[in-house]
């Protein structure tokens, strides 16, 4: 295996195993479990640290899949160990990952997925509202009378702007970061969940409309101080796919029996 390859997401599994197992006798019975000699362990007074040892130990002795399944097998909700088990041994067998990832870990990661769009859809709405008072506003002090996208007004306008409208672009702006936040939490769940989107029809809308918005806020937005708002519906054809939060929570209802 090549460390350096996935020497990022060892990193971030080094941090989410040091949450899970703190204490001195925590890691070594963890250790022992998987199978490794604790004696060739640089046990250190920061857990990171030890379980870095570990993890590196454990690739020389090709124990990795024993300890992810283990750590996999206790914490079936994190994400960061479902995304080891997913990088580290997908490809060598395509089932391995739906096999490990049990019906309460989905559920309670298609719960998050909610909350985040339910974040952003709240986001969305404030972000709305401050919208519609600052085109109003504008609309009448400058008199005017031509219609424009919503997305391009304010770009138009910007120059045009006194203190307090600049004051309401950047609250606007500020939500469109507080949507950005929760849009690429949410992309990640769906992305760490293989297969779903086949049991959630919209789920594959969902992804292509977050893939779009967030490259977009990347490309364009971050790079353009003019700009306040983000849509992916008018130009980019990829909007919210409407109803997907309705789809989701009938998939978590329980089935009867």
């Amino acid at each position: 295996m090549n460390f350096r390859q996935y020497q990022g997401l060892i990193s971030r599994l080094c941090r989410e195993l040091a949450r899970f197992y703190v204490t001195r006798e925590e890691i070594i019975a963890f250790a022992i479990k998987t199978g490794l000699d604790v004696t060739e362990l640089s046990i250190s007074s920061r857990a990171i640290d030890t379980w870095r040892s570990i993890i590196m130990h454990a690739l020389e002795e090709e124990k990795l899949h024993d300890l992810i399944q283990l750590a996999q097998r206790d914490n079936p909700e994190s994400h960061i160990i479902i995304e080891a088990v997913h990088y580290f041994y997908l490809e060598k067998d395509p089932q391995i990952l739906e096999k490990k990832i049990n019906k309460r870990a989905e559920k309670k990661s298609l719960r998050q997925l909610l909350e985040y769009l339910d974040n952003s859809w709240a986001g969305f709405q404030a972000q709305n509202e401050n919208r519609d008072k600052l085109m109003d506003r504008m609309v009448r002090r400058l008199d005017i009378l031509e219609e424009h996208p919503i997305e391009e007004f304010f770009e138009l306008y910007f120059d045009q702007m006194n203190k307090f409208e600049r004051r309401i672009h950047r609250v606007i702006r500020e939500y469109t970061d507080y949507i950005k936040v929760n849009n690429e939490k949410a992309l990640e769940i769906i992305e760490l969940l293989p297969g779903i989107e086949g049991k959630i029809g919209k789920l594959k809308k969902l992804k292509r409309h977050l893939r779009v918005w967030l490259h977009k806020y990347d490309k364009v937005f971050l790079n353009d101080p003019e700009m306040c708002l983000l849509y992916t519906n008018l130009y980019d054809g990829t909007p919210f796919p409407r109803g997907v939060e309705k789809e989701i929570r009938k998939y978590l209802e329980p089935k009867k029996q």
